[in-house]
């Protein structure tokens, strides 16, 4: 019975070690130099005088994705596309951009507004 004993807090001994040693790494908050990754307006103007027209709808997405997360620190923003969102379009859960830019939202205004001036350099909206 004691070498049961004795297997029994070796194994209980060595499960708390390794538990204690396992920490979970907390999810990297977003920082200043990820929101800097958008590609430049400059890269924009090289793109389009290269003809390079994928490249530069690529860079315009990218700009209009930041501008629309920055929108949605407006509580109304954000509420309404949560509500949008949970509705179903064509069988999936989906929210077209032409459908809600023209919505009037309570305190900000229009929501096309909203993300235009969260955008910053020449960079065309969508």
């Amino acid at each position: 019975m004691k070498a049961l004993g004795r297997i029994a807090v070796t194994i209980i001994t060595v499960i708390f070690f390794s538990l204690a040693g396992c920490t979970q790494e907390p999810v990297a908050p977003e920082t200043e130099q990820t929101m800097n990754n958008t590609p430049s307006e400059t890269e924009y103007q090289t793109a389009l005088a290269k003809g390079n027209q994928a490249k530069a709808h690529e860079i315009r997405l990218a700009h209009f994705a930041k501008a629309l997360a920055k929108a949605q620190k407006h509580d109304g923003v954000g509420a309404y596309l949560k509500e949008r969102i949970g509705e179903k379009f064509d069988g999936d859960y989906e929210v077209l951009w032409n459908d809600v830019k023209s919505k009037q939202i309570q305190g900000v205004g229009q929501l096309r507004r909203v993300v235009q001036g969260k955008l910053k350099g020449g960079i065309p909206t969508m």
